[in-house]
């Protein structure tokens, strides 16, 4: 039964942190409004990005 919780733990643990952008990536794209590569799945964009 532990192992199964541990299983289960890591498993969620691991799918949220494939599911996350790159801090940097959006630094970069909220000061130069261009992200080429970029993946932002996720991120927070606040502001006038057109």
């Amino acid at each position: 039964m532990k192992k199964l919780t541990f299983l289960t733990a890591f498993l969620l643990t691991s799918a949220a942190i494939a599911n996350a952008y790159n801090p940097s990536d959006l630094d970069a794209f909220n000061k130069t409004n261009i992200c080429n590569g970029c993946d932002l799945s996720n991120a927070i964009i606040n502001g006038n990005h057109s």
